[in-house]
């Protein structure tokens, strides 16, 4: 006997899925009627709008002025659209229009009978900033100084926004117009903090793309610019930056080139607490009339506390005019203020090139600065630097200690100009010295010599001191390559500060040089015409031995027709023709000493007088070298 069949139960999972079908179903056709209703009423109440208008301003604090109203329900939830709209602040200030202004409704809100927004879209929406010839920016109608309307309580709260495909406009400080286009930012504030992503799309000369991050803060919605702490990061990719130095054309900094900028900054109402800068860029051009630099890579960072700043830059790739950098060279300045001004500076660096800063000083024309660096033209490098700078009371105080190599400063007036100079300076306020390691140089000094000199290497160190009533400029044993020889001196050189004149104590002794290019080193500014004439046309060939030079007294006495110092020279001498008085004739193959003694001057020497030949037996002496015409020659 079979048993009873019975029906099987239908499983739970389909009597689940049908109960929520029919849910669901029946919801959205009664949410797709309502909204049917719903838009039919807005559409044809004109005193509906008034009062939804009111809702918005009263629910976002935003006054939107639209020509056409729409509902959908979007994916987000219930949705009102409102077309050709302009946006105004609680305060009645305008800052954008928009193609189209939707608001999402918050769905589960709506659940609890509340009307809620959730997110706030612009599309197609057009914003304009200004920026005026003080400095100052304008969104639309609100002013970034401290007395305007901020915009940061103008964000509604708790409401995500979103920017698609808008526009941004911004006009200068003499009225040229740019447009950044493709412009898509997400917005979220609470009432006293926003953040802000966004991106651009600048003008072809710009770059590629532009990306922003800001967060801000404020003590409340309608806290003054002073009370914001905000945040900014932006950055660009092939940024022509020529044209980015443009967008502030008051700043009438000269610069081009492109490449790669990573830019943030941070602080409070409108001054700037902290800046990172990361810059990859090439052919870059400052100024006019310079060398571009081919390459320059940095990282830059700089930060303001307490009216303190410090900037640090590092890792350094700089290459111009065919030459380098050496890598990872960083730059540390720290300025300190106090309540009468800067009260310190620190500056450390591991390398400069002095003539590769030229163009950037340059920028800056009105300052001392630049004025001394026009003079100068400073050349060269520095390296391993440490200078400090500090005010007591009121007298300032330096230190510093660096590397130079290859310096080079221009001659101006009466201070001459050198070239190739290398060594390691240590100073203070009161003292200092340098330990030459020059290579060859040349020095130009028109004060002293007729042309530029070109000398041999220089080694021993220069000290100096500053007194109370004198600077001293000394050295115990200087080594110079003159020509073909080297000369070995001491000097101490002091200048008194009451105006009076300078005195030297100057000892030096040269082992050999030739006679006729050796000419070109005698101080001919600071002697007499005729003995300058007379060595010009009577010193003919030869070369000089065992040269001794003695220089002491108050230089501006020279040639000590008062006996206050004392000016000597002498030397040995061979091979030498001296036509030593017009219409005698010339003295040749002379071997012997001459010594000059402040005006005077003497000889003995052996040589050949036409065909008859002497030996120890002419001499020549004048006891004033102005009077060289009358010098009596004699013969034994």
């Amino acid at each position: 006997m079979d048993a009873p069949q019975t029906s099987k139960p239908k499983p739970l999972l389909r009597r689940i899925v049908k109960v929520l079908f029919v849910t669901f179903s029946s919801a959205a056709i009664l949410l797709a009627v309502a909204l049917g209703v719903f838009r039919l009423l807005i559409g044809q109440i004109p005193e509906y709008q008034a009062e939804l208008k009111a809702w918005v301003a009263d629910e976002l604090g935003l006054i939107v002025d639209f020509d056409e109203l729409d509902a959908r329900l979007g994916l987000a939830g219930p949705e009102l659209t409102f077309r050709v709209a302009s946006l105004r602040g609680r305060d009645g200030l305008g800052f954008a229009e928009a193609e189209r202004v939707t608001l999402t409704l918050d769905a589960f809100a709506l659940i609890n009978r509340e009307v809620d927004v959730s997110r706030l879209t612009l599309d197609g929406v057009g914003l304009t900033v200004e920026r005026d010839a003080d400095g100052g920016l304008r969104i639309g109608d609100y002013s970034l100084a401290p007395t305007g309307g901020t915009v940061i309580g103008s964000v509604p709260a708790e409401v995500e926004v979103v920017v698609n495909d808008g526009r941004l406009r911004y006009i200068d400080d003499v009225g040229n117009a740019w447009q950044f286009d493709d412009l898509e930012i997400e917005m979220q504030s609470d009432g006293t903090r926003l953040e802000v992503f966004a991106s651009m799309r600048p003008p072809e000369r710009l770059g590629n793309r532009i990306g922003l991050d800001i967060d801000a803060a404020a003590v409340g919605p309608e806290a003054a610019v002073q009370a914001i702490d905000w945040r900014l990061a932006a950055t660009g990719q092939a940024i022509d930056i020529g044209a980015l130095a443009a967008l502030v054309p008051s700043a009438g900094f000269s610069i081009g080139g492109a490449g790669d900028v990573e830019v943030s900054l941070s602080g409070r109402g409108r001054a700037v607490a902290a800046a990172n800068v990361s810059v990859a860029l090439g052919d870059v051009v400052v100024g006019t009339g310079h060398a571009p630099y081919d390459r320059l890579h940095l990282a830059a960072g700089w930060q303001r506390d307490n009216g303190d700043w410090r900037l640090q830059v590092e890792d350094v790739e700089l290459s111009r005019d065919g030459r380098e950098w050496p890598g990872d060279s960083r730059l540390d300045l720290a300025v300190a203020y106090g309540d009468d001004g800067v009260r310190a500076v620190r500056l450390a660096t591991s390398f400069l090139r002095v003539d590769d800063l030229r163009p950037l000083v340059e920028q800056f024309p009105e300052t001392q600065l630049a004025e001394q660096w026009a003079l100068f033209e400073p050349r060269g490098d520095v390296s391993d630097v440490d200078f400090s700078l500090e005010r007591l009371d009121d007298d300032w105080n330096y230190s510093l200690d660096m590397q130079i190599d290859g310096l080079a400063v221009q001659q101006v007036a009466e201070t001459p100009g050198v070239d190739g100079i290398s060594g390691h300076v240590r100073a203070n306020s009161g003292s200092g010295t340098i330990d030459f390691a020059s290579g060859p140089f040349e020095i130009d000094w028109p004060g002293l010599f007729p042309r530029t000199l070109s000398l041999g290497a220089l080694s021993g160190a220069v000290g100096w001191q500053q007194g109370r009533d004198v600077v001293r400029i000394f050295s115990a044993d200087l080594g110079l390559g003159v020509l073909d020889g080297q000369v070995r001196s001491s000097f101490d050189f002091s200048v008194p500060q009451d105006g009076s004149s300078p005195t030297i104590d100057l000892e030096a002794t040269l082992d050999a040089v030739s006679l006729e290019p050796a000419k070109a080193f005698l101080p001919t500014a600071i002697m007499p015409a005729s003995v300058v004439d007379w060595v010009e046309r009577a010193v003919v060939g030869g070369r000089a031995t065992n040269a001794e030079l003695s220089f002491v007294g108050p230089v501006r006495s020279f040639p000590f027709d008062d006996g206050s110092g004392r000016f000597r020279v002498a030397a040995d001498v061979g091979d030498v023709t001296l036509d030593y008085m017009r219409g005698w004739p010339a003295g040749e193959e002379l071997a012997g000493r001459i010594e000059f003694v402040n005006a005077g001057f003497s000889a003995r020497a052996s040589g050949r007088a036409l065909t008859n030949r002497f030996r120890n037996g002419c001499c020549g002496h004048c006891r004033d070298t102005a009077g060289f015409g009358s010098m009596s020659p004699s013969t034994n």
